[in-house]
């Protein structure tokens, strides 16, 4: 435990992830000739990495990893970087240890020497930087998801051999190199770091839910560290002490000389709470660390390990809160030391690169929570009882990796194949059966698609079922119109009425006369496609009309 002086935290973080950004060299083989060793910075440009990135809030049910909104190639140059050994690291003195990465290796360029250095021409210009970006986005995605390998924590770059003559070279070689800044101990440090990570671990599993755990580790590591004041006041310091205040090892090494600031907290917990397969990431603003925590309830929370550990004896002011928590007057999330900067660009206001979090702060009722049925619909997800309730009915299931892809349009033989479920159709008398030119007899959904015809619920287009076609509100509620035998009264309380089609406007107001649907601020947006969450919503209230109970009671 320690005293923070609160000044000291809005310093710039010296270090951060980066000690030194990414740069890339090329050199050229010219007409077979030996390799030349003249190396000349093209790329030292870390504000000018080329994203091709999905946002965290698409998969911010996972691990949070940077790794998951990777191109492929990024992917790829990850993959490499991360599994370079420590002994061939070593055995190069940290220079130019070659690996193969997919859409780098065998690249052909057109471009000119340029003394001993490739320097491209025309479209490559373009393809080359991108190369290089990628390779840069990778060594960053790598040091967040990654703070125990150390030899990162110093520059990393990459460097590319080329071969060729005429104007067009190919990538012969491409290499990572290693500035290694602790002498070539890295690797001894991260086996003692890793094994105080471990007991630290070992210790808080003992604990009987993930609540009690998380906060045991949080108080272990707050236990055994002082916030390195010094080094908050050095920034850009290359001593190995202000330079290892910035690395989980003076967190988690106790009872020496190296002592951590904000990044060396959060870096210890993230690795401490990966042990124990907690989800758990780093994430930054301007100016400062700390961490996302994904709980037992499926929903992602905010620990600040650094403010936490700010007293005498420590507090839980910043532990499990969420984006709206409000702490000392005002909302973590506006509070300026916690708004979220681009992991890839710290200059860029954005938390579109990490989880999002739950807009509360965790409740604790003294046990984990129930699990989930699917890892991609959070208890904060509005259709989550909804979900539960029709996947436990046995209408709805998930697909062969378990995800119920709630965003996701239902198709028209889905929805059919659900609806047969709901009204307790056997589909396995009617496969094989011909009904649509687009179905045939062989599809897993040929049952499905001649059911519906043959109930006359769903009469398709012609001799045309358009069976992966998505389903619109207004086809749905005419289908379930049918199938429920519902009366509608015409009626033009929809501010967009005029947009449904004659056909499906009795279905449309028979339905939400039954409280199936609801308009959204006074329209119904009658063409626009039903979404699985939605569509759960709806046989959530079928289920509930025709009296059907999931097994075990409600």
């Amino acid at each position: 435990m320690k005293k923070i002086s609160r000044e000291l935290l809005s310093v710039l973080l010296a270090v951060l992830l980066l000690v030194a950004q990414p740069v890339s060299a090329g050199a050229l083989e010219d007409g077979g000739a030996v390799t030349l060793t003249d190396q000349q910075t093209l790329v030292d440009s870390f504000e000018s990495v080329q994203l091709t990135v999905q946002s965290y809030e698409s998969t911010a049910n996972g691990t949070g990893s940077l790794y998951s909104g990777l191109n492929a190639r990024q992917k790829a140059a990850y993959k490499a970087l991360e599994n370079i050994s420590w002994s061939r690291i070593i055995s190069s003195g940290g220079n130019t240890v070659p690996v193969s990465v997919q859409g780098i290796n065998g690249t052909v360029l057109t471009g000119m020497n340029s003394g001993g250095t490739f320097v491209p021409t025309g479209s490559s210009v373009t393809e080359y930087r991108n190369i290089q970006n990628d390779v840069n986005v990778a060594i960053t995605a790598l040091r967040y998801d990654r703070p125990d390998l150390i030899w990162l924590d110093a520059s990393v770059g990459s460097y590319y051999n080329f071969r060729g003559t005429g104007g067009r070279y190919v990538i012969t070689q491409f290499s990572f190199y290693f500035s290694l800044p602790y002498g070539g101990q890295e690797n001894t440090m991260r086996d003692r770091m890793m094994e105080a990570a471990r007991s630290i671990a070992n210790e808080a599993s003992r604990q009987p839910d993930t609540y009690s755990r998380v906060k045991r580790a949080h108080d272990l590591i707050a236990a055994r560290s002082t916030y390195n004041n010094g080094a908050a006041s050095r920034p850009g310091s290359s001593s190995m002490g202000d330079r290892l205040a910035h690395n989980a090892y003076s967190a988690l090494i106790g009872g020496d000389s190296f002592e951590p600031v904000c990044d060396g907290y959060s870096k210890a917990f993230k690795i401490v709470l990966n042990l124990m397969d907690i989800p758990c990431t780093v994430a930054i603003s301007h100016n400062h660390m700390w961490n996302n925590v994904k709980m037992d309830d499926g929903l992602w929370y905010n620990v600040d390990l650094t403010w936490d550990d700010g007293g005498n004896n420590g507090s839980l002011d910043y532990f499990l809160v969420g984006s709206g928590t409000v702490i000392w007057g005002t909302a973590f999330s506006a509070q300026q030391d916690h708004i979220e900067r681009d992991p890839f660009n710290e200059n860029t206001v954005s938390g579109a690169r990490y989880p999002r979090k739950n807009t509360v702060a965790y409740k604790y009722t003294g046990a984990d929570y129930p699990k989930t049925t699917y890892p991609d619909v959070p208890r904060s997800d509005y259709a989550y009882e909804y979900i539960e309730k029709v996947s436990k009915l046995g209408y709805f299931s998930g697909d062969n990796a378990g995800y119920f892809n709630p965003g996701k349009n239902i198709t028209r033989v889905e929805f059919a194949t659900v609806l047969a479920k709901a009204m307790g159709v056997d589909l396995e008398a009617y496969k094989g059966m011909y009904s649509f030119s687009d179905v045939g007899t062989t599809k897993w959904y040929s049952g499905a698609a001649y059911w519906a015809k043959e109930s006359g619920l769903m009469v398709g287009s012609g001799d045309r079922f358009r069976p992966e076609a998505p389903i619109s509100r207004q086809e749905m509620c005419a289908v379930l119109a049918r199938a429920l035998d519902l009366d509608g009264v015409q009626s033009g309380i929809f501010a967009d009425d005029k947009s449904i089609d004659s056909w499906a406007r009795e279905g449309v107001y028979a339905c939400y006369a039954a409280g199936l649907v609801t308009g959204n601020n006074g329209s119904f947006n009658p063409k626009k496609n039903t979404m699985r969450r939605d569509a759960a919503i709806v046989f959530s209230k079928y289920a509930e009309r025709v009296g059907a109970v999931p097994s075990g009671g409600q």
